[in-house]
């Protein structure tokens, strides 16, 4: 069985350098093979450049394909992996279109296993374990009035004046500035057109607290479901969200201008011209 990963940007590295270096047959592919071998070139030499043709014929039955590439790639290579009987992963959303591949996947037999980065993944487990204590617990009754908040994402040690940088692609960071938020207030459903219409504020109970601007990424509703909420409880808030430095809706006031009318092709330009200026500085290897 061979791990088929695709794509070597700084949030990937961690996890491939780790199976790498556990022993695991991994091919490596990469649209820049310079930038693999910066990545992993000290533990590898099976770096290729990624071609969906050329992974198609090195693709055998029980094989698996990591994606990291942006997410219009996921469903290709999930049906490329389905045509192969090899299973898939990714770290991202599950979409509308990779939703819709379940049952071919079923009748060949192979997972298409998505969502297991750190939001959305680990987020999910914590959320899912909350639920079953509180599940557990004798203060569990439905008359209670349920807040669930769920805030995490990057943030840079130290402030720059964008208060932000990008540890993944700024394009899937755009795209979701322009997806209508939804989550649970005052017991009701909350649309937000403009995801940062429903900035508030959140205080991380730390050690030293800390203050952030917070917004609901997304559409939180489909998880009050998912993390198993009883439908007989009172849910008062609802909040998958995204947490930013203070003082980052200010920052970006001309970028929430630009998204909402950008095409795509301007989104990309964009992204490129973000990347470049503001990336997450790389870790030393033994520091990830």
């Amino acid at each position: 069985m061979t791990i088929h990963w695709c794509g070597t940007g700084l949030s990937a590295v961690p996890g491939l350098r780790r199976l790498i270096e556990a022993g695991h047959e991994v091919t490596v592919w990469n649209r820049t093979l310079d930038k693999a071998r910066d990545a992993v070139g000290d533990l590898t030499n099976r770096i290729k450049v990624f071609d969906i043709d050329a992974l198609a014929a090195e693709l055998q039955p029980k094989d698996v394909v990591v994606s990291m590439l942006p997410a219009d790639w996921h469903v290709r290579l999930a049906e490329l992996a389905i045509v192969k009987s090899a299973d898939f992963v990714s770290s991202s959303y599950i979409s509308p279109e990779m939703r819709a591949l379940h049952a071919k996947a079923q009748i060949k037999g192979v997972s298409l296993v998505n969502e297991v980065g750190l939001d959305p993944g680990i987020d999910h487990l914590m959320a899912h374990a909350l639920v079953a204590d509180y599940r557990s617990s004798p203060r569990c009754d439905a008359s209670n009035a349920l807040n669930f908040l769920s805030y995490c994402g990057g943030v840079p040690k130290h402030p720059n004046p964008f208060k932000y940088k990008f540890s993944w692609s700024p394009l899937g960071v755009l795209k979701a500035l322009k997806s209508p938020s939804k989550s649970i207030r005052n017991f009701m459903p909350f649309v937000a057109e403009r995801p940062w219409d429903a900035l508030g504020h959140y205080t991380a109970p730390l050690p030293a607290p800390e203050s952030f601007e917070v917004y609901p990424n997304r559409d939180s509703l489909p998880f009050v479901e998912e993390y198993r909420f009883d439908p007989t409880w009172r849910i008062e808030t609802f909040v998958r969200g995204t947490l930013r430095l203070n003082g980052w809706a200010e920052a970006w006031k001309d970028v929430f201008a630009e998204v909402e009318t950008a095409s795509d092709l301007r989104l990309r330009e964009m992204s490129d011209v973000f990347w470049g200026k503001t990336p997450m500085a790389t870790a030393n290897r033994t520091g990830w």
